[in-house]
């Protein structure tokens, strides 16, 4: 979990190799909890409930996209290459 704020948290999930930031809140308890949204799919509009998250697709792609989100907030370029891992 990464606290945006006293209410506000992220978290980066990976399932089966396909990474996501969902978007949660904090508990007075400090406990990490998702937040759900409704979404339709199909033809027959079948409702689902699922959490909010932005996927990223694999470690590669994730990693060039959120450098892309770095690059855009601060109005830098960062300095690794997109093959070379930040950490």
């Amino acid at each position: 979990m990464i606290k945006v704020n006293d209410k506000v948290a992220i978290s980066v999930e990976d399932y089966k190799g396909s990474f996501s930031l969902c978007e949660g809140w904090v508990t007075r308890e400090g406990e990490f909890k998702l937040n759900w949204c409704t979404v339709e799919y199909g033809k027959e509009k079948v409702k689902k409930n699922v959490p909010v998250r932005v996927r990223l697709g694999d470690k590669a792609a994730a990693i060039a996209a959120l450098r892309q989100v770095i690059e855009e907030i601060s109005g830098k370029k960062e300095s690794a290459s997109p093959d070379e891992e930040p950490f």
